[in-house]
């Protein structure tokens, strides 16, 4: 384990020898969740695979974070955990920081693909759009994992939510969106020229493994809510 340098605040700087083993701990983390989401999913258990999914997007996320310190360690800026504490706690933020906007086409309620033949300002319109859901990404997850959690007054509205209504269609997007984003992080890593994390990589490979996703998200079909 990377030596610790203890402050007297509690907080201690961290090294880049244990953020990089935080941050293949953290996607092999984002790996179990996502297995787990796709057995919930198929057990058509809709509402619990959407939560996984989308704590399976911020372990993602957690892992960046540890590489984006190491980063700044490596180019000479001292890291505490007390900015590691700080960066992890804002759910949205991990969610943005993660690189899930960038999936928003893997959505369902994306518009269709522009049409080369609509005129200019249509086609604008239409990128306009795709911009604003890949920035209410982050916000979206959040929330859809909150409807599929809590029971909760809808609105102003004197009606309940019920997460065991979560379906099949609700769930289907986050789970997908899950899976690229995990086999986006995967494929980074393994092609890494990165001497340190191609060390890392090779090591957990052989020990608890980097595994692809081994399942067809095509052949699932729709059934009730759970």
């Amino acid at each position: 384990m990377a030596i610790q340098q203890k402050y007297q605040s509690g907080s201690f700087q961290l090294t880049s020898e244990l953020l990089l083993e935080g941050a293949f701990c953290a996607i092999e983390q984002a790996w179990h969740l996502l297995e787990n989401s796709v057995l919930l999913f198929q057990g058509e258990r809709y509402a619990t695979s959407v939560v996984l999914a989308t704590y399976c997007l911020e372990e993602l996320s957690r892992s960046k974070i540890c590489f984006d310190f190491r980063t700044r360690i490596l180019e000479g800026t001292p890291v505490t955990s007390a900015d590691f504490s700080a960066r992890r706690e804002d759910h949205e933020r991990k969610l943005a920081d993660g690189g899930i906007s960038p999936l928003v086409h893997k959505c369902e309620w994306v518009t269709e693909p522009i049409d080369p033949r609509q005129d200019e300002r249509s086609v604008e319109n239409v990128i306009a759009g795709v911009r604003k859901r890949r920035n209410r990404l982050p916000k979206d997850a959040l929330e859809a994992r909150k409807k599929a959690l809590y029971v909760d007054l809808v609105g102003d509205s004197e009606s309940w939510n019920r997460p065991c209504l979560v379906g099949f269609d609700e769930a289907e997007p986050w789970l997908v969106i899950a899976q690229e984003a995990y086999i986006l992080k995967r494929s980074q890593l393994v092609h890494s020229t990165d001497p340190e994390i191609q060390a890392a990589a090779a090591t957990l490979s052989s020990t608890r493994g980097l595994p692809e996703p081994h399942w067809n998200l095509i052949n699932f079909t729709s059934g009730p809510g759970g």
